[in-house]
Order: structure tokens, then sequence, then C-alpha cells
């Protein structure tokens, strides 16, 4: 698989995990709070499960192909939507580390517009042509996350 194909399989995934987090950040009880670790551990694991999903509709849809066409690229899109919404509500509902609420708020908080773009205008970002997400992949690696990058772990 092409790097930059990988890189919109893994920024469209993470854009629905970044707008969970961002939304999901905030919890009326503090016996619910997840530590930093938890959290960590099971927002990587509904990304992972999410890549895994994209990576075979990926696979279905472009199979070797380099340089599949913009109505290719807009079908696969659309296609993962579903895949990355049910991932959202996953994140959301994890209790975010007592602490940390602000801290991830402003961490997921622009990628609202950024699934707008994406979802208007896909073929950019998976041609490699646009890197919305250089700023957040480098803060979520510092907090720890890894599988909800655009990059690869």
């Amino acid at each position: 698989m092409r790097t930059s194909s990988r890189r919109l399989l893994l920024a469209l995934t993470t854009v629905a995990v970044v707008v969970a987090l961002g939304g999901g950040c905030r919890s009326d009880n503090d016996e619910d709070a997840l530590s930093k670790d938890e959290y960590i551990e099971q927002a990587d694991a509904i990304c992972a499960d999410m890549n895994d999903a994209v990576d075979a509709a990926f696979e279905e849809h472009f199979g070797g192909s380099d340089n599949p066409s913009e109505e290719q690229i807009e079908a696969f899109v659309a296609e993962i939507g579903p895949v990355v919404h049910r991932g959202i509500d996953e994140v959301r509902a994890l209790p975010a580390p007592e602490g940390d609420e602000d801290l991830l708020e402003q961490l997921f908080g622009n990628f609202d517009d950024a699934v707008s773009r994406i979802e208007e205008n896909p073929v950019p970002a998976f041609r490699g042509q646009t890197d919305i997400f250089g700023d957040f992949n480098a803060r979520a690696k510092e907090y720890g996350v890894e599988q909800c990058t655009t990059e690869p772990a």
C-alpha cells in the first residue's frame, strides 16, 4: 500500500476518533474517569480495530492500484464513514483521565473542520497533497496515543 494512501486511511480514521475524543472529554463523575494509561490503551484498541476495518475496505476498493480515480476515492470515503462513526461513539464513551479533560479538548478541538474538509474533498488528502494532521500527530504522540495518529505506529 502506498504511503500517501495509508496516511489517508489513518487520517480518516483519526479524524473521527479525534472528534470523538474532543467531544467526550468531560466526565461528571470522577469515579468513572480512567487513568491516563487506561484511556490510551482503550483509545488505541478502538483505533486499531478501526484501522483494520479501514485497511480491509481499502484493499477491497483499490487492491494494488497506485492511482485510483477520484470516483473510487470518494466511494471509499463514503463506505468507511459508518465504520469511523461507530468508532467515534466508542471513543466518545470513554471517560477522560481526571485533569486531562481540557488538554484533550484543546488537542482535538480543531478536527471538526478537518472532517468536513476531507468529506467535501478527500482526493488531496488521499494523494498526500496536504497534511492536515501534522500538529495533531506530534501532540497525540506526546500524550501517548499511538494507534489514533495518522502516522503508522
